[in-house]
């Protein structure tokens, strides 16, 4: 991923374990990435709401927890969706959660992967890996919209 540009990630994930576990299989997968981490849906629709009046960096990537505090990722993709700004925005959720249901709820959502938190650390590098490179083919064709601030990893 070089000579890419990096990848602008927003991740929206409360547990401040699994934020790190994000950034370090980023790190790991050597992608090259600017990540902005916020706990909740509000602080994701603000970020996203602020960057669309703004002529900042573009999210390639929204990374969604499905179990949020008082709003979960279930009623973020539907806000999302319901906005025209950001129906194409890629959404990838990653959840513990292996129930069928939350699985299908998810696929309804165009532009949107359901992924379960891995248990091996070498799943979460390849998973950082394949999101990357899902992200560089999709704005490779031009196809990915949406924004969000963001910073650079460090290392």
């Amino acid at each position: 991923m070089n000579a890419r540009k990096p990848i602008h990630i927003l991740l929206v994930e409360d547990n401040p374990g699994d934020a790190r576990l994000v950034v370090e299989a980023f790190r790991e997968a050597e992608v090259e990435s600017c990540l902005h981490w916020v706990t909740d849906v509000d602080a994701a629709f603000l970020k996203l709401e602020q960057q669309a009046h703004t002529a900042s960096v573009r999210t390639d990537v929204v990374i969604l927890d499905l179990h949020l505090p008082r709003k979960d990722g279930r009623r973020f993709l539907a806000d999302l969706r319901s906005q025209s700004q950001f129906d194409s925005l890629a959404v990838a959720v990653m959840t513990t959660s292996a129930i069928e249901d939350d699985r299908q709820c998810v696929r309804s959502f165009a532009n949107t992967s359901f992924h379960t938190k891995p248990m091996q650390w070498s799943h979460w590098v390849s998973w950082a890996g394949q999101i990357a490179e899902s992200c560089a083919s999709l704005r490779d064709l031009g196809s990915v919209v949406g924004v969000g601030e963001s910073h650079r990893l460090a290392g």
